[in-house]
């Protein structure tokens, strides 16, 4: 299998169409935030950005093998993923304006699915994040993140 050298990752990562969603459970003690990203890459895009004479020669399903194998690239998915996730928890957890505590992300689950669909490669990175509250009205403070049993 081919070599992605190490410096190509973040360009790869960039050429990507992102799309996320997410949800929090409110069902049990602790609010837990369940989403996933999916990360899509054109393989023509691949392609363009990178016109060495090797990814011109190498076939869609080599190219998409070549992509889903690579180990920075994927990890720097996973934390494009928790970034997104962690956004939307600040943003959900923005807190007293809306009569809720604000929101601190515990130690995130993280699963990965790499397929091809037609000509892109599309990763799909699903995030679970246990939330502590971290104060909020009435000055009440819950468990932080990194006490025990926070995640």
């Amino acid at each position: 299998m081919p070599r992605i050298p190490p410096s190509a990752v973040m360009r790869l990562a960039g050429l990507a169409e992102r799309q996320s969603e997410g949800r929090f459970d409110r069902s049990a003690s602790r609010r837990t935030y369940f989403g996933a990203t999916y990360f899509t890459v054109p393989l023509p895009r691949v392609r363009a950005a990178f016109a060495g004479q090797r990814v011109r020669e190498m076939g869609a399903g080599e190219l998409a093998r070549t992509l889903g194998a690579h180990p920075l690239l994927r990890l720097r998915l996973l934390r494009m993923a928790r970034e997104e996730a962690e956004r939307r928890i600040a943003k959900a957890g923005g807190g007293e304006r809306r009569g809720e505590e604000l929101m601190a992300p515990g130690t995130a689950r993280i699963t990965s699915v790499v397929s091809s669909e037609g000509d892109a490669v599309v990763f799909e990175v699903g995030v679970e994040i246990p939330c502590a509250a971290c104060g909020g009205r009435g000055g009440e403070s819950g468990r932080g993140v990194g006490e025990a049993g926070s995640g």
